[in-house]
């Protein structure tokens, strides 16, 4: 049983929605950047809030970049969600809410040391003071809620993780690349433009992010190619394929059934109908 569920909101500077499977079972949510002077530590913190039917169950879908995330629920419980080499789903069931917080590659060494162990999972992680914040930001105070929220895990963020060093600065700047430049498909490439070897660049992936430099690459260019198969639905995939580097239309295939377990016509002829599905 579907359920009618308000826009989302974005505070950002990215379009809304990307990298979600499919709309109709998404929590309203608002993504906002965090303050200035941590945006070397905290990408984006997200806030999906949620109130369905007795026997309704939300199980929201997201391609999720690689990144190291940390995730508040309504009951002060924090959990890390590691990369994940395929979609990232969670059922949702009565009413609560989420505090979700992309964090930047530096912060990686101070908060988990080796992030390998999270690949692929949702961990619980002792962090009471951050739990505790969170649900004091969205349940108590004149004005509780998601700007609240951001707030407080700003603070937490600066007594928590440490500014920086060249190496984090270093990881974050070899993210940032990856997503501003879509024609980057090789390791060589990132190294050349960051202006250290590829050797240097593996190391630093593994050390900050868990996995590859590569599969940082690829799962960005998934991401964009999701994004534009849902959304520019004139465009032939196998124009969209090689528009986004893929080697043919079968290579996309491949890389959309290993992660998402379905073909890109398959993806898009479910975006399309539930765009022209009558509303609830």
């Amino acid at each position: 049983m579907p359920i009618s569920l308000r826009r989302s909101v974005d505070s950002g500077s990215q379009p809304r929605g990307r990298g979600l499977l499919f709309h109709r079972d998404i929590p309203p949510y608002e993504r906002i950047a965090p303050p200035t002077d941590v945006a070397d530590r905290l990408q984006w913190v997200w806030v999906p809030r949620w109130d369905v039917p007795s026997g309704v169950v939300l199980r929201p879908k997201a391609l999720v970049l690689h990144s190291m995330n940390l995730i508040v629920d309504d009951r002060g419980h924090v959990t890390v969600l590691g990369p994940s080499r395929n979609f990232f789903s969670r059922e949702l069931r009565g009413q609560g809410w989420l505090v979700g917080i992309q964090l930047r590659p530096a912060s990686t060494p101070a908060l988990f040391g080796d992030p390998a162990p999270y690949l692929d999972g949702e961990v619980p992680r002792a962090e009471p003071s951050l739990g505790r914040a969170a649900v004091e930001s969205m349940t108590a105070g004149p004005e509780p809620g998601p700007q609240q929220a951001v707030t407080a895990v700003a603070e937490w963020a600066r007594a928590r993780i440490p500014i920086p060093d060249a190496r984090g600065r270093l990881a974050n700047r070899m993210v940032d690349l990856i997503h501003s430049d879509t024609s980057i498909a090789r390791v060589d490439e990132l190294a050349d433009g960051l202006g250290v070897s590829p050797r240097t660049l593996q190391r630093l992936s593994r050390r900050y992010l868990g996995v590859s430099p590569l599969a940082v690459i690829r799962r960005h260019r998934l991401h964009e190619t999701l994004e534009r198969i849902g959304s520019d639905r004139a465009v032939p995939i196998a124009q969209i394929a090689a528009e986004m580097g893929y080697a043919d239309h079968a290579h996309l295939t491949t890389a959309f059934r290993h992660t998402l377990e379905l073909t890109p016509s398959q993806y898009r002829r479910l975006v399309a109908a539930e765009r022209h599905a009558p509303p609830d």
